[in-house]
């Protein structure tokens, strides 16, 4: 399995890979939270399989996007 990140040099693909995580209603996500070292941390993932038709890329199956917050708590 092969991995890549879609970066903001890579403009076109960046907003179509945006606007089907806006867009989709069918997410599958996970969440966890953290707390440790006086921060509270929260982590999201959102994984979608829309894209499989729709990208030029051969063999692409989900796409994910990663999504952490960090409170302080003092």
């Amino acid at each position: 399995m092969t991995t890549f990140t879609v970066n903001a040099n890579q403009k076109y693909l960046l907003e179509v890979t945006a606007c089907f995580f806006i867009r989709c209603a069918n997410l599958h996500n996970s969440i966890t939270t953290d707390g440790a070292h006086g921060r509270l941390e929260t982590r999201k993932i959102f994984i979608i399989t829309e894209l499989n038709g729709f990208l030029k890329f051969p063999h692409v199956r989900k796409a994910f996007m990663a999504e952490r917050s960090t409170y302080r708590r003092k």
